[in-house]
């Protein structure tokens, strides 16, 4: 094997597609939790008297000040779903690769109308990468 095509095919397939869809989850969980994503409404009352005037102003906050740090802990959910292929070893990275396939695919429909659409680039990652996996599984070794 000459080193142009060893350097294409590495030894442990769909790697780096796992690596991605990985990242990818933590990029979108970070931004998700820190960007001013909720909007809301505050009003306040000035002056007192019979005829006081009322202030209304839309304020936008991220949903850690919206919600608090235990929000934190549902966006994990996908975090640990991509990361789980990465847990195994050799012949259980597969199963675990279509384990979190499943898994993710499952958060996504459920979530679709809020956050799902978000995670659906780490699952097509999460597909890309099982798919190469079987593939090179399904080889025969020569």
């Amino acid at each position: 094997m000459d080193q142009a095509t060893s350097l294409r095919s590495p030894a442990r397939p769909g790697i780096r597609w796992l690596l991605a869809a990985l990242l990818l989850a933590v990029a979108v969980g970070a931004l998700l939790l820190f960007l001013p994503v909720v909007t809301g409404v505050q009003s306040s009352t000035l002056g007192n008297g019979p005829n006081p005037m009322i202030e209304v102003r839309e304020v936008r906050q991220s949903l850690v000040q919206a919600e608090g740090w235990g929000v934190a802990l549902l966006f994990l959910v996908p975090v640990l779903f991509c990361a789980m292929p990465l847990l195994g070893t050799g012949a259980a990275r597969l199963p675990l690769a279509i384990a979190a396939v499943v898994l993710l695919g499952l958060g996504v429909l459920v979530s679709l109308a809020s956050l799902g659409l978000f995670y659906l680039p780490s699952l097509v990652l999460l597909v890309v990468a099982a798919v190469r996996m079987s593939r090179r599984a399904a080889a025969p070794a020569s």
